[in-house]
Parts: C-alpha cells; structure tokens; sequence
C-alpha cells in the first residue's frame, strides 16, 4: 500500500511548486521522532541526532 507523505500544492509565480505534508506524513516524522536510533559499532553518515517537530 502506498501512503501519501506529502502533497504538491499549486505552481507559484516563478515555477516553484510548494508541497506541504500531509497527516500521514506528519504521524510517519513523529514515529521516526519517537523512535531511538540503532546504536551500531560503525556510525553511519545519516544524523544521529533527532531534532523536535514543532
């Protein structure tokens, strides 16, 4: 099944197309938030630190 995570808004002036989360994509970031991170022997190049959602 797919989820939509976000959602593309109309085309501004200019061509830039704005997207906006969607609720999906807003409970998906809060379990990832939520979620602790793998402690691991190697580090990996993704951040480790998990900053709060607003």
């Amino acid at each position: 099944m797919f989820v939509k995570l976000v959602r593309a808004l109309p085309e501004e002036d200019g061509g830039q197309r704005p997207y906006e989360i969607t609720d999906a994509g807003r409970a998906e970031v809060a379990g990832w938030f939520t979620t602790p991170a793998e402690r691991r022997e190697r580090p990996r190049d993704e951040p480790a630190v998990k900053l709060p959602s607003r």
